[in-house]
């Protein structure tokens, strides 16, 4: 018993280390200090499919929140959302997850730690403020995944910018749904 508590000390502590080697510079879509859980492409670490694990998580939150929303949203315009984002983020994701075993990209298998936070937060939420918070939310979160997707639009991987070029213009979709429905549960102008 006390070997493998050892051994799982020791792998613990290896994969911690591994995780502070790995870091990279924050680009504005992480928060200061997080780390990717995930491993660099077998390929040698290419730019280009570095992002990938940053998209896949930003992809399981969309999909948890829209699942939320359709569960406790009290707005019918507002479960309707959160089934598209649902059902929109799982299709991307399983093409994302196609795009990363090609390339050799290890994804995470759930959101980052500020997405679970936020997505806890909004779960204590009811009526008419889940209704008004998961929508503020959507378009915060669909504005950073549109800069995020929009940094990668001239990737030089092949299949990378394919991907991007074809998801980019349903994410610009979802932001401007997002602030349509934001506009119209705060009676407020939509903005273009």
């Amino acid at each position: 018993m006390r070997v493998s508590r050892l051994t799982a000390f020791s792998a613990l502590v290896l994969g911690l280390a591994t995780l502070f080697a790995c870091d990279r510079k924050d680009d504005g879509y992480r928060t200061t200090g997080q780390k990717n859980r995930s491993t660099e492409p077998r390929s040698g670490g290419s730019s280009d499919t570095a992002w990938l694990p940053r998209a896949a998580e930003a992809n399981l939150a969309e999909i948890d929140a829209g699942r939320l929303a359709e569960s406790k949203g009290t707005s019918a315009d507002v479960r309707q959302f959160g089934q598209q984002m649902a059902e929109d983020h799982s299709k991307a994701n399983t093409e994302l997850t196609d795009l990363a075993t090609k390339k050799g990209v290890t994804l995470p298998s759930r959101p980052d730690d500020k997405h679970l936070k936020a997505a806890a937060e909004l779960a204590d939420l009811a009526g008419a403020e889940f209704d008004k918070k998961y929508a503020d939310m959507m378009v915060t979160d669909h504005e950073k995944a549109v800069s995020l997707f929009d940094s990668h639009s001239s990737a030089s991987d092949p299949d990378v910018k394919e991907f991007v070029d074809k998801t980019l213009p349903t994410l610009k979709h979802h932001l401007q749904m997002a602030r349509d429905l934001k506009g119209k549960l705060t009676g407020t102008p939509k903005a273009d």
